[in-house]
């Protein structure tokens, strides 16, 4: 790789690392952002959560492709429910902004949506799942309780291709268009669900200015009521 490609690799870790820095100083351990002792904690701890995109695994038994954009992002997340899940690459879903609406009980605030729309574009993992899972997928989907219904969209992953993958979008649209840094109160995610989206998203490696607009949506200040879901995302 040239000494220019090299280069931009290294910007784009630093600018990620310093987002995560920020988001978590202030928002989950309420540290100071200026704090010595954050810093390196922290950074100890983002280092270790990267997992590299696996495109080696190949499975025996007829699976599915799946575009998580959520809490789905973090590996720990969807393994934890469904433990054939390999993430393969990261993709784009194209005419879709990300959203955030109904509220969860166990996430104790609102979770996120995909909503048409032309200008805009959601990013979010590839997943590679066994037919098995599927089920198992729905239902922590609420599909069954028609809190989100499974499509099957053309997700555009970085070297060009177009992959056909199950995406999940809620039933009830939201009543109106917010920038997701002006979220009200009512549908702003909790602190846990935004932690698990970012922990994904770096994990992921999805594009620094996507990271740095997550980072700047609202929580309401919350931790999950789910005692599972706090374990693995704060």
């Amino acid at each position: 790789m040239a000494w220019t490609g090299w280069l931009l690799l290294i910007v784009r870790f630093v600018l990620t690392e310093c987002l995560l820095v920020q988001y978590y100083c202030k928002n989950v351990i309420h540290f100071p952002f200026s704090s010595v002792s954050c810093l390196f904690s922290i950074l100890t701890v983002a280092d270790s959560a990267v997992i590299p995109l696996d495109n080696s695994i190949q499975s025996v038994n007829e699976t599915f492709m799946y575009f998580a954009y959520g809490s789905n992002l973090l590996s720990k997340r969807i393994l934890s429910d469904n433990p054939t899940a390999v993430r393969k690459t990261i993709g784009v879903l194209e005419n879709y902004r990300l959203d955030f609406n109904i509220q969860s009980r166990n996430w104790n605030g609102a979770v996120s949506t995909i909503v048409e729309d032309d200008d805009y574009h959601v990013y979010g993992a590839i997943w590679e799942i066994d037919i098995s899972n599927m089920d198992e997928l729905d239902r922590q989907e609420g599909v069954e309780k028609n809190l989100y219904r499974p499509l099957t969209k053309s997700i555009i992953t970085p070297d060009g291709e177009r992959i056909d993958c199950r995406v999940y979008q809620e039933v009830n649209y939201p009543d109106e268009f917010y920038e997701l840094e002006d979220l009200p109160i009512d549908r702003q995610p909790s602190r846990s669900y935004l932690n698990c989206i970012l922990k994904g998203a770096y994990e992921s490696q999805l594009p620094i200015e996507y990271i740095y607009d997550l980072w700047k949506i609202p929580h309401n200040n919350q931790d999950a009521n789910n005692f599972r879901f706090r374990q693995l995302c704060d």
